[in-house]
């Protein structure tokens, strides 16, 4: 029987605790420092952590009302996600199968709570007694009041911007309605709540409200499901045509460290404007190749098995434009949640589901594609992937193994023989490991070298790309800030209603809604895909370098071993071997690196509002001269178009300088805190896993010399020490190896 992810790295991690107890057994020997193991130690744990942290990660995405909640509760073959939530403020929802039912909600601090609303109030129409935007705190009774009362002013036509309601005032008037209800859990010392079993049903009333989920800012579910191992995690996302631009850079966040995405496409619609727009912001993105396609089918709406099939034929055609060739799997996800649960089933939804299982043909339609489906999937997320994430461990174990296993054999040759023979065995040992130290000096300074050279690039290629001038994607920004121009007719009659200041919000709302649209859609998924190439072209420039430097480890090796046959001390069972893959998601998690957060919060000065009010109680000053003078006076409605046109202008070259200012300050972190972090990574990654083989030796004429210092351990107590601890360490490499031939079997 197969084994699964699970069972294989709990093998390893037994394995791991393996060592670890052998060495503290091994401390127990005369002359044995406490600290002697430090290094096999330290990597014992960095193993340990890294197995229980590393996550195969699968979004499922889709337009809304596609059918994503539903998906995902059929595969894990329960109702648990709430269906139909908010879509303004709905936020990833991360799923993880665990051993009971619980749902962790974490929520913003009141300090990330007051920033989102001062974002919301820049030029906000003020009313009296409104404090600025920067002494803004919803936690102060007052405050609530005048917000409150600054939202019923505003007139219908500006909650709505480009025909979807208005992101600001949306927020902010879900802040308020939420607050009463999060107050206490905001003030907390801990963000986070759980709702665990029985009460697992609650966490649906703040991922389905708008006013509470506005304060959420992570939700991660955890269902008992065999199907999916523990290190699976899959995501539900929001949809691609959700009117928050700033909703949809978090998505692509997600999308950024994802493994596989799983498409939904409605039969009811197929392939909308919204989904086209949203493949091709994948595709630029240059992750779409790792996608499957579902058509999810609504029996109701299909009255023949040939319908469905032009339906689904339909959908490919309309795919394949973006993604040739697609994996596209035609089934009802609503029915298949609801053969998961039919006890469970309401009256209505058992009649719909006995009504569908009449009609045959789509049906057996439905289920053969649904298994096709989910072998695939099962396939991709328990295959290549996860036996890459444990082979890595694999390698670092067994030479670890091996180390061990050496020094425990040359500790028993000195154990049993004279002082002349510890001495013999020492001196071969300092031969090879001044061959060794050779070895790595030479792969050391190449690479020392290659960084330089490579970051040199890297450089070029990072201030061109982010270059605001001409050629960088910075002037595109720039390009669309200047090129915007607003239709004054709206603001006119805006302005003739409720006055120049709500005029003036209005306008600002609609450039800053169209400049985070362009941002997200245009600007976002360029900077994902050449932050992919440039980890591409790291891990080829150190791909390349491998070849020699395995032959020269290799030959050390060989003659080290043929050196330490001749003194009795055979070879450990083979080692692993093959070409080094620099797998730089793995780098990049066992180093720790983040890629830094690209949200633009521009900053906006109080400039824009007073320039614009000035030339508005200029022209108005001037008119009131000009009636005295009985010349005629400018008409009312042009003084105020063009004091909004000047703040237009006002509010386009601040824009341009906080742009300016944040791609060069974004430039920066990616270059230094980012990719050139990642190359340093990936040069010590080659350079350790070139010479951990040859560590082990090295390490082992460093530890007889502190240990026993060429002299010979006497005792049979000691003897005995070291004899069964030669058996467990011989049992431990056997036992990592039977693993490796397992993970290799994944795929097969």
């Amino acid at each position: 029987m197969r084994q699964t992810h699970s069972e294989m790295r709990n093998e390893l991690l037994d394995a791991d605790q393996g060592l670890i107890h052998l060495l503290n057994r091994l401390k127990s020997l005369p002359h044995v420092a406490d600290d002697a193991f430090e290094e096999w130690e330290s990597v014992c744990t960095a193993v340990q952590k890294q197995l229980v942290k590393e996550t195969v990660r699968v979004a499922v995405v889709g337009a809304i009302k596609s059918g994503k909640s539903t998906l995902v509760n059929a595969l894990f073959q329960g109702d648990f996600l709430k269906r139909g939530a908010g879509v303004v403020t709905s936020i990833v929802t991360r799923i993880r199968s665990g051993k009971r039912l619980r749902a962790r909600l974490h929520f913003k601090t009141w300090d990330e709570v007051n920033d989102d609303a001062r974002q919301a109030l820049i030029l906000f129409p003020r009313q009296d007694g409104f404090p600025d935007r920067e002494a803004f705190d919803i936690r102060q009774k007052e405050i609530r009041a005048g917000l409150k009362k600054a939202l019923e002013s505003l007139d219908s036509e500006q909650l709505v911007t480009t025909e979807t309601r208005n992101i600001h005032s949306v927020v902010l008037a879900s802040y308020l309605k939420g607050y009463d209800r999060v107050y206490d859990l905001l003030s907390f010392p801990t963000s986070f709540r759980e709702f665990a079993d029985a009460d697992f049903e609650k966490h649906r009333l703040f991922v389905g409200d708008e006013s509470l989920a506005v304060y959420l800012k992570d939700v991660m579910l955890e269902i008992p499901a065999d199907r999916f191992e523990s290190h699976i995690e899959i995501a539900d996302c929001q949809g691609s045509d959700a009117p928050n631009p700033l909703h949809l850079a978090m998505i692509q966040d997600y999308l950024a460290s994802t493994h596989l995405i799983i498409y939904v496409i409605s039969s009811r619609t197929g392939i909308r404007q919204a989904d086209i727009k949203f493949l091709s912001m994948i595709k630029k993105m240059g992750i779409l190749d790792n996608a499957l396609f579902v058509a999810n089918c609504d029996f109701n709406e299909h009255d023949s098995i040939e319908n469905l099939m032009e339906v689904a034929e339909k959908i490919r055609k309309d795919v394949a434009f973006i993604r040739p060739d697609p994996s596209l799997f035609t089934f009802s996800a609503l029915f298949n949640l609801f053969s998961s649960d039919k006890d469970g089933l309401s009256e209505k939804d058992r009649s719909r589901m006995l009504q569908w299982e009449k009609d045959e043909g789509p049906l057996s339609f439905s289920n053969d594609q649904t298994r096709r489906f989910e072998s695939e999937l099962f396939k991709l997320i328990h295959g290549d992937r996860s036996r890459l994430l444990l082979k890595n461990h694999v390698e670092r174990l067994w030479i670890l193994s091996s180390g061990i296993y050496r020094w425990i054999r040359i500790m028993e040759k000195g154990a049993t023989q004279g002082a002349s023979d510890v001495r013999q065995i020492i001196e071969k040992l300092e031969k090879h490991q001044e061959r060794a130290e050779q070895v790595k000096s030479v792969i050391q300074t190449t690479l020392d070298g290659a960084v330089l050279k490579l970051k040199g690039k890297l450089r070029s290629d990072i201030d061109r790309f982010f270059d605001t001038g001409p050629s960088g994607i910075g002037s595109r920004i720039m390009r669309f800030i200047r090129e915007w121009e607003p239709s004054y007719d709206r603001y006119r009659s805006l302005m003739e209603k409720n006055g120049f200041s709500q005029a003036l919000y209005q306008l600002f709302s609609d450039f800053k809604e169209g400049l985070d649209v362009f941002i997200a859609e245009t600007i976002n998924p360029e900077v994902i895909r050449f932050l992919k190439d440039a980890e591409a072209k790291i891990a080829g420039h150190f791909a390349g370098m491998s070849a020699p430097f395995e032959a020269m480890v290799r030959d050390a090796l060989e003659e080290y071993n043929r050196s330490m046959e001749t003194l009795g001390i055979p070879s450990s069972v083979d080692s692993p071997s093959g070409p080094v893959k620099v797998d730089m998601e793995w780098i990049r998690g066992s180093a720790g690196i983040r890629l830094p957060e690209n949200e633009l919060a521009l900053r906006y000065s109080a400039k824009i509002r007073s320039d614009a009010f000035l030339h508005f109680g200029f022209f108005s000053f001037t008119g009131w001269v000009m009636k005295l003078l009985k010349k005629t006076a400018p008409d009312e409605r042009a003084k105020g178009i063009q004091s909004l046109q000047k703040g237009v202008l006002r509010m386009k070259r601040e824009t341009e300088k906080s742009i300016s200012l944040h791609f060069k300050d974004y430039r920066e972190n990616i270059k230094f805190q980012y990719i050139f972090k990642l190359s340093e990574a990936a040069s010590r990654y080659l350079l350790d896993t070139l010479i951990q083989r040859l560590q082990d030796y090295a390490s082992t004429l460093i530890l007889l010399g502190q240990t026993a210092d060429g002299r010979r351990l006497e005792g049979s107590q000691a003897l005995e020490t070291i004899q069964s601890s030669k058996a467990i360490a011989l049992d431990i490499q056997e036992r990592i190896l039977q693993i490796r031939e397992r993970i290799e079997g994944i795929t097969q």
